[in-house]
């Protein structure tokens, strides 16, 4: 083979081989973009499977939101009565101690869970034990030993279907947790160190996989405390911003996924979160008054008396603002019930007023026999036989007993 063939023939396969190089291009090229094809599916992919890992943790959370919230709210929703309390009478007084003068303040009425019978619990002034009573023959069933002085705080506290509590507070700052379902035992104590007295209290149950005992002053400059309800009741914090006022009741309040502490005080109405450092609101109107109770109405709501403007003011808490304001005949309205979504009735001096929040109207005042007793605290119980019942203290130091009359 001469010179110029083989010149020929690696001229040839050279062409062959940028041939293939030029067909090797092609296909890389083309496995490139298969490969960013892939990728940009592989992408929508994994952020298709975020968005769902997201969504269902949401769900999660949110489910497990409204549980908490279920269970926080359980506790402190009121029942709905039936009854129109514009037709209730004085039925009889379920004590008669008129060693006292001071106005009996604090009382409890529970339905015992394994029993179902009705329980009345006050402070005896005598020996500052806690009587607890069955209202339907008026028979003291437990004497529970432990304070040595007035109580300022009783309060009922049912946890789930086996678990209750009363939680009492006296003017030592002595604070008992009684256990119900283990007769009655002490199963916490907390000495606190305010200087004012404690006006309110509550057990927290279920927030966050924990429980909680919460406990407010009475006095400007103490905040408002949280305890562990647990073995020694370790402290835990004092809550934000709740020391500007003198706090006479303290309400929990859910709202977004967020527990708060509202504040009934003079003047103003303060709300703040328990475990963020958050003010959420301070509410005022004029004319200023004294917010000595109120209640959580139709969840983001709430109904509160004043003390010397006889009124009732509904504050929109989302909105911050007032809802309605609605006058009354009475003076010095100091406890506020909620009897269903249509009325309210506020204790005052010399008896208790029926108002038609609906209407924004008040309805009728029923008096007490002594027109000078001013009224304490009022509860309402449904007592087997007897009926939807209003349960009201006075200054007398008594406690009576109203019925719903046909």
């Amino acid at each position: 083979m001469n010179e110029s063939n083989k010149i020929n023939i690696i001229l040839e396969e050279n062409k062959s081989i940028k041939r293939e190089n030029e067909e090797n291009k092609e296909k890389i090229k083309l496995l490139l973009e298969e490969n960013k094809e892939i990728k940009t599916k592989l992408n929508a992919l994994i952020e298709e499977n975020n968005i769902m890992k997201n969504l269902l943790n949401k769900y999660k959370n949110f489910l497990e939101e409204k549980s908490n919230e279920f269970i926080f709210k359980k506790q402190y929703d009121e029942i709905n009565f039936n009854s129109d309390p514009q037709n209730l009478n004085f039925c009889e007084y379920l004590t008669n101690n008129h060693s006292n003068k001071a106005l009996m303040s604090n009382f409890e009425v529970f339905i015992g869970l394994k029993d179902n019978l009705e329980y009345l619990v006050y402070n005896n002034k005598s020996n500052f034990n806690l009587e607890v009573m069955l209202i339907k023959d008026k028979k003291i069933k437990n004497s529970l030993v432990g304070h040595k002085s007035d109580t300022s705080v009783i309060k009922y506290i049912k946890k789930n279907k086996d678990e209750d509590y009363l939680l009492s507070c006296d003017k030592n700052k002595l604070i008992i947790i009684w256990d119900i379902q283990n007769n009655f035992n002490k199963k916490f104590n907390i000495q606190e160190s305010y200087s004012g007295d404690i006006n309110d209290a509550h057990i927290l149950f279920n927030i966050n996989d924990k429980d909680y005992i919460l406990l407010s002053s009475g006095r400007i400059g103490e905040y408002s405390k949280l305890y562990e309800f647990k073995e020694n009741t370790p402290y835990i914090k004092d809550i934000y911003n709740t020391n500007n006022n003198n706090t006479y009741l303290a309400i929990p309040w859910l709202y977004k996924g967020k527990y708060y502490i509202i504040e009934l005080c003079d003047c103003e109405i303060n709300i703040n979160n328990l475990f963020e450092e958050e003010c959420y609101a301070s509410l005022n109107v004029e004319p200023e008054g004294s917010h000595y109770s109120g209640y959580i109405y139709n969840d983001n709501y709430l109904c509160a008396s004043d003390y010397f403007n006889n009124s009732i003011r509904i504050w929109d808490l989302v909105n911050k603002i007032i809802y309605k304001e609605i006058k009354y005949t009475g003076s010095y309205g100091s406890d506020i019930i909620h009897w269903n979504n249509i009325y309210s009735i506020i204790a005052c001096g010399g008896g208790f007023v029926v108002i038609d929040v609906l209407k924004e109207k008040m309805l009728k005042m029923i008096l007490l026999d002594n027109k000078k007793h001013e009224l304490g605290s009022l509860k309402k119980i449904k007592i087997n036989g007897v009926g939807e019942c209003l349960i009201c203290s006075d200054r007398s130091n008594n406690i009576r007993l109203f019925k719903i009359n046909a």
